[in-house]
């Protein structure tokens, strides 16, 4: 290892020649419309649009900004929801060479003038039937436009292509301004490791606001497919949204982890008949057992993992399959001390982005811009983008992601706050730094209504508990515990015992009021010590909802419990097998409320899993509350039945809040208990 590093110059992965385009974004649409003028080119329920009749609204459009002053270097808002309407206004904009700003009218809570009045456009068009005060009816405009012919402005690679204002996860709402340059290397990238096939069917899930919905919108108009809007009733519901791109035999589509999840929950039941060929996702890797499912569900489907600092065009480092490492897109990047000097193979860093995806900076936001945006060493008179996310470089030139370096929101694959590039709401983004007591990760803060603590089961992690996350109300905080001794030179506590003494320091942060401690498994059993050790200490607003925990041995035995994480380490090595000594038949039963939430498949009863209940029965000291769930333990957390559990968790709190400051002294009232 040489102990003064160069820089690591990344290259792109390995991918097909990159043919020749036109120069722009508009100049490759025009090439659509010459080519395939009759084919579709947008479809969104029962509307669609062919490319002939598509260019000829945008042209309209063009024309009508342009006679409004509009041209290159201003700025555009758009206020549009998933229509034809939002797709025409893009093209329109760009078409008259200024740039747009996407005002999402869909998010719980947006606040769309807001994020107007911050970017200050030149003109905001509105689809609404009632726009705010001061924009104007996108079909009104379009109106105005007497001339169908292409305006014939093409704009320059360094011209600003859209501004993607970000829901203000660092503080202060941030304006990124992204280049026509950052979107062409985007597309090509994309033509380049997957190629296009005209008239293909490519879906858009994302949020009309996101970054995501950049690509999703631009691909396919640019490269002759067939742009699918995933309706806003079907996007959430996997049933639904298999269903609709069966019909519509989608062959591409973005979507977050916990959906990718969900719809391979039930391979047989969501994904067959499918003629999907490539999924995009981000934020987290994907589990080895869904990942499983996908391939044998649909033989030959590619699936991109990818990272996305707010300072670039969506992505800019990607994994592709199951390996947990991430390839260079067209991107330099950099693994950084905070001295800006390169940090050898394995050693952690903060990670820099450099390349041709780099947005301009923030708009209005100079000081900012100069902070994040900064000269890059390796590249003299370029620059680089400081993306706050520490990492580790392994020996094969990939990164691995290890936690944030400042305060501000981090995920991996999409980045920004809750509601951007399609987060559904409810998906890890801050991590506090690892040591001897593991990782508390928060999947939401919540609105002060109570929170949600899960902690780990065997395998260290607590991806499982996404779904979770997602199933539960906005309102309440929900948190992860992941085990120490992922990471190298971490050590895993011991004992049970000593893994809820840690635990306990890392909650004590959170905010006071109703405390659910859950764990899935072997996660119950340190649920349950942390749950009586803040019992003895006289907490009553807490509930210990153990997910089919279970017996830990007879009256007088001792168990030993293997936690061991059962991917790679951050460092690519295995970690080993660690036994956890758990001693929970000789403990006394704790004061605090107890919630079994057992799964009982479909067999009905059996003595393992009376014996199961009976052992928790003795160790509740005001009665156990148990919920059985009609599913395999491994089910759990999956497909409908997360659904059941999160009710049970959300009664537990709405129970906890009613009872404030009061003793639990009838816990199991108006529930069942055995």
């Amino acid at each position: 290892m040489p102990a003064d590093p160069a820089f690591h110059h990344s290259a792109p992965e390995p991918a097909a020649d990159r043919t020749a385009q036109p120069a722009g974004l508009v100049g490759r649409f025009a090439v659509q419309v010459r080519e395939r003028p009759t084919a579709p080119a947008l479809v969104y329920g029962d509307e669609w649009l062919d490319y002939a009749t598509l260019d000829r609204h945008a042209n309209r459009l063009a024309h009508a900004l342009i006679a409004r002053g509009v041209a290159r270097g201003r700025l555009v808002g758009l206020h549009a929801g998933r229509s034809a309407a939002l797709v025409v206004g893009i093209l329109g904009i760009l078409k008259a060479g200024a740039a747009y700003l996407p005002l999402d009218p869909a998010p719980p809570g947006a606040r769309p003038a807001d994020t107007a009045g911050d970017a200050a456009p030149a003109l905001v068009l509105s689809d609404a039937c009632e726009p705010p005060a001061g924009w104007v009816p996108l079909s009104a405009v379009a109106a105005e436009g007497a001339c169908e012919a292409d305006p014939g402005i093409e704009a320059d690679p360094d011209d600003l292509a859209c501004v993607i204002h970000t829901s203000g996860s660092a503080g202060r709402p941030e304006s990124v301004m992204v280049t026509h340059r950052g979107i062409l290397d985007l597309l090509d990238d994309w033509t380049a490791r997957f190629g296009t096939t005209p008239g293909e069917a490519m879906a858009m899930w994302p949020g009309t606001g996101s970054d995501a919905s950049v690509r999703e919108l631009l691909l396919p108009p640019t490269t002759g497919g067939v742009l699918h809007l995933v309706p806003d009733g079907v996007r959430d519901d996997p049933r639904a949204l298999a269903d609709w791109m069966r019909v519509h035999h989608v062959v591409r589509i973005l979507l977050p982890p916990a959906h990718v999840r969900r719809l391979a929950e039930a391979p047989g039941e969501h994904l067959a008949g499918l003629a999907l060929r490539h999924l995009l996702t981000g934020r987290e890797p994907l589990p080895e057992d869904t990942l499983h499912r996908l391939e044998r569900a649909l033989p030959g489907l590619r699936v991109l993992n990818g990272y996305s600092p707010t300072g670039t065009a969506l992505y800019c480092t990607v994994h592709l399959g199951p390996r947990p490492r991430r390839a260079p897109v067209d991107t330099r990047v950099h693994v950084l001390d905070e001295r800006l000097r390169p940090v050898p193979a394995g050693v952690t860093g903060e990670l820099y982005v450099g390349g041709a995806g780099l947005a301009r900076g923030y708009l209005g936001r100079p000081g900012l811009t100069a902070t994040r945006f900064v000269a890059d060493p390796a590249a003299p008179g370029e620059r680089m983008y400081r993306t706050g996310d520490l990492v580790r470089r392994l020996p094969d030139g990939s990164v691995r992601f290890v936690g944030r370096g400042d305060d501000r929101a981090g995920t991996l694959g999409f980045r920004g706050g809750p509601g951007e590039a399609g987060d559904p709401g409810g998906l890890p983004r801050r991590e506090a730094p690892s040591g001897p007591g593991g990782s508390l990760i928060t999947f939401r803060d919540g609105e002060g209504r109570g929170q949600v603590v899960c902690v780990h089961p065997a395998d260290g992690t607590v991806f499982r508990y996404l779904s979770l996350a997602e199933a539960l109300p906005g309102g309440y905080g929900v948190h992860g515990i992941r085990s120490p001794g992922i990471n190298p030179g971490e050590e895993l506590p011991p004992t049970v015992e000593a893994m809820a003494e840690a635990y306990l320091r890392l909650v004590e942060p959170l905010p006071d009021g109703p405390l659910v401690l859950t764990g899935l498994s072997r996660g119950g059993l340190v649920a349950h010590e942390m749950g009586r050790r803040l019992a003895e200490e006289g907490r009553t607003d807490l509930s210990v909802v153990l997910l089919d925990a279970p017996a830990t041995g007879d009256e007088d035995g001792r168990t030993d419990v293997e936690l061991r994480d059962k991917g790679d380490r951050l460092d690519g090595t295995p970690p080993p097998s660690v036994p956890m000594n758990t001693d929970k038949a000789r403990e006394p039963a704790t004061a605090a409320r107890l919630v079994l939430v057992q799964a009982v498949g479909t067999g009905g009863d059996t003595p393992l899993l009376r014996g199961i209940r009976d052992h928790w029965h003795r160790r509740a000291g005001n009665g156990l509350v148990v919920e059985p769930v009609p599913c395999a333990p491994r089910d759990m957390l999956g497909s409908e039945h997360v659904r059941q559990v999160a009710a049970r968790i959300e009664a537990e709190l709405t129970f906890l809040a009613d009872r404030s400051g009061h003793p639990n002294d009838n816990p199991a009232a108006g529930l069942e208990a055995r």
